[in-house]
């Protein structure tokens, strides 16, 4: 049953970023019909995370309290509704309201989705569960782009947005009906209680605030900021720049979000492996997302010195499959900071990288404004704001985290993690 429910979740998550790499796709269209400018572009890609991350601290904290099965099933239904509501979208300021709105929406899904999966997969198979949920997140945003890139061509772009709303109100009818909160009997594994109280901030502040904690969500920021700007800007600059039609634009995104599932399943299971091996959660899971972080950096800055399409976009499979990565392992360092509050450490994580959700597609807006009609430079002057955040917090990552520090779990006085 456990891989039933990661199918469902994998699924699921595939829907989700369909949905955020779309706008993505759509970018050509929509700016024409509504004679849009690259920064209100960027506020159109930003305005997706202005009540996300909120949204996914909240949102997740109550799935804690009501059971995961039952706030996934919530979630996706509230996806069904505001996907098919693209048709109401007639203007800038009705497409910012409606990408808000869907944001509250999404927010707090791959938080419970990572505590549903905790309840299912004991903790020395979590890395190569949480990857293969995270990868169906790589491959929804970009190996879908041919069918939605035809779909936009042929039927419009809000067309494309309402039939992922067919698949979200299908996903929900199948989980409710099929799906389970928890396993059966005994797991296997110890895990502690998810208390039934509300939550005080004293109970977790000496664990948020610590340097192992705050550098995790760093982490989660610096990786998601390549991520975002792949759904907000990849297309475009893979037309513009790189000389694609838009047709082998979505074949060669096929191919970054296949690259980039395959390396990061394959960057899990050697993280898996090591901790199975040491039980040493800054080894096998610090260490290994601090090396595929400078890796991947390494790759995206030789992109930029590469003047031909082909390995131009060999190099962004790489960037892109060693830099999300890291996002498989941040949630399970979260969970083990505080695993009796799993769902909402998990959204810690995805909330704060979420921010960069918010900054990033401005801040390329206007790098792009500030290299004038120079393409290609503004694109340069957003790769290299990336490189630099990622390379920074990756060697701090792997100075300063420790989680394997004695830890305070709930109701106790023991040390916290550094």
């Amino acid at each position: 049953m456990r891989w039933g429910i990661l199918a469902f979740l994998f699924v699921a998550i595939f829907i989700n970023f369909v949905d955020k790499s779309l706008i993505g796709y759509a970018a050509g269209p929509i700016m024409k019909e509504f004679n849009l400018s690259y920064v209100q572009w960027g506020l159109v890609g930003s305005s997706f995370f202005w009540l996300f991350s909120i949204a996914g601290v909240f949102g997740a904290g109550l799935s804690d309290r009501i059971g995961s099965k039952k706030m996934l099933s919530i979630l996706l239904m509230s996806w069904a509704v505001l996907q098919f509501g693209a048709y109401a979208i007639v203007g800038f300021p009705i497409l910012i309201l409606y990408r808000v709105l869907l944001g509250i929406g999404e927010g707090p899904f791959t938080p419970t989705g990572y505590a549903h999966l905790k309840k299912w997969f004991p903790p020395q198979s979590r890395g190569i569960a949480f990857s293969i949920f995270n990868s169906g997140a790589t491959l929804g945003a970009l190996i879908s782009a041919p069918i939605i890139v035809a779909m936009i061509e042929n039927l419009g772009w809000r067309t494309a947005f309402a039939s992922l709303g067919l698949l979200s109100f299908v996903w929900v009818i199948l989980w409710v009906l099929i799906a389970k909160e928890k396993p059966k009997g005994s797991m296997g594994w110890s895990e502690p209680s998810s208390p039934s109280g509300k939550l005080k901030w004293s109970e977790i502040s000496s664990i948020i605030l610590t340097p192992t904690c705050i550098l995790v969500l760093f982490t989660c920021f610096a990786s998601f900021w390549f991520s975002t700007w792949s759904a907000v800007w990849l297309p475009t600059y893979l037309v513009k720049v790189v000389g694609l039609t838009p047709m082998e634009m979505g074949y060669a995104a096929v191919a970054i979000g296949i690259a980039g599932a395959v390396i990061s399943i394959l960057v899990s299971y050697v993280s898996d492996r090591l901790y199975k091996k040491s039980r040493n959660n800054r080894k096998s899971r610090v260490f290994i997302g601090a090396i595929t972080m400078i890796i991947g950096a390494l790759f995206l800055s030789s992109s930029m010195l590469s003047k031909s399409a082909v390995l131009t976009v060999a190099l962004l499979c790489l960037s892109k499959g060693f830099i999300v990565a890291v996002l498989a392992i941040t949630p399970q360092i979260l969970i083990h900071l505080l695993p009796e509050r799993s769902g909402l450490m998990s959204s810690l994580g995805t909330s704060f990288m979420n921010f960069s959700g918010m900054i990033s597609p401005i801040v390329s807006g206007y790098l792009l404004k500030l290299a004038g009609d120079n393409t290609t430079l503004g694109f340069n002057y957003t790769f290299l704001c990336n490189i630099g955040l990622l390379v920074i917090v990756a060697i701090l990552f792997s100075i300063f985290a420790r989680p394997d520090k004695p830890k305070k779990t709930m109701g106790t006085s023991a040390g916290v993690f550094q």
